[in-house]
């Protein structure tokens, strides 16, 4: 399991894909339940999600496993790294980097329509796309200034990305936004906190989610307890942040 990032959804599902074929493997029906109950808890999954993922596991799975071990070659020279592109085009058509595509959208095309009260709580590290994180660092780095022409504005943004990021920072700064503009110009107040919101809950969910699994998986009594004092505190978050579109 040392090789799985159980910090993270994708290293957790991972880790069951991985181990629920060889756990399905176990013949006695107790000794499955029972290294059910304890794979589950190592990895920081519900106990029930583990059961069905073993239940639907192929069998042949330790076979395979010590086929693997007995056929990996001894004293081999490591592959080369392959390079892999840093910021990928953000996919459109995943919901939620849509929703922080539309924000970014409205970040750079109208930064006075976004109140820096509202933009102060989202971390670079709440959005998912990698290229979506570069531009609001830069806007983050640039600063919100009302003095400053929409001209500039692109421009301060377009300098503090890395260049493979900046056809987005062009993209962003044409695109027409999906929704009506006020008398003024401007995308609607409410549009705006809607994706602000989206954009946080999302991120709140996501660590939720981390510090579950991390609960999960302690057997320390004084480590469980701070880390029940962490759930607290971003489910308390979560439902103050869901409180405000009501």
């Amino acid at each position: 399991m040392a090789r799985f990032d159980l910090d993270s959804v994708g290293g957790r599902v991972a880790a069951t894909r991985a181990l629920a074929p060889i756990v399905a493997d176990i013949r006695d029906s107790l000794s499955r339940e029972e290294l059910i109950r304890e794979v589950s808890r190592h990895l920081g999954v519900d106990v029930g999600d583990f059961s069905q993922a073993v239940r639907r596991a192929p069998r042949g799975g330790i076979a395979e496993a010590a086929k693997r071990t007995r056929d990996k070659p001894v004293d081999t020279a490591p592959e080369p790294d392959v390079p892999v592109p840093a910021y990928e085009p953000p996919n459109l058509r995943d919901p939620i980097v849509r929703a922080e595509h539309m924000l970014l959208q409205c970040v750079v095309q109208f930064p006075s329509a976004v109140p820096t009260q509202q933009l102060d709580p989202v971390d670079p590290g709440d959005l998912t796309a990698p290229a979506h994180r570069a531009v609001f660092e830069a806007v983050r780095s640039v600063g919100i200034d009302p003095t400053r022409s929409q001209g500039a504005w692109v421009s301060a943004i377009n300098e503090s990305v890395p260049e493979v990021v900046r056809p987005l920072v062009a993209q962003l700064a044409v695109e027409a936004l999906p929704t009506k503009l006020d008398s003024q110009g401007r995308p609607d107040w409410h549009y705006v906190r809607s994706l602000v919101v989206r954009v946080r809950e999302v991120a709140l969910r996501r660590k939720i989610s981390q510090v579950m699994s991390a609960l999960r998986r302690s057997d320390d009594p004084e480590q469980s307890r701070a880390i029940s004092a962490q759930l607290t505190t971003l489910q308390r978050s979560l439902n103050d942040l869901l409180a405000n579109l009501e």
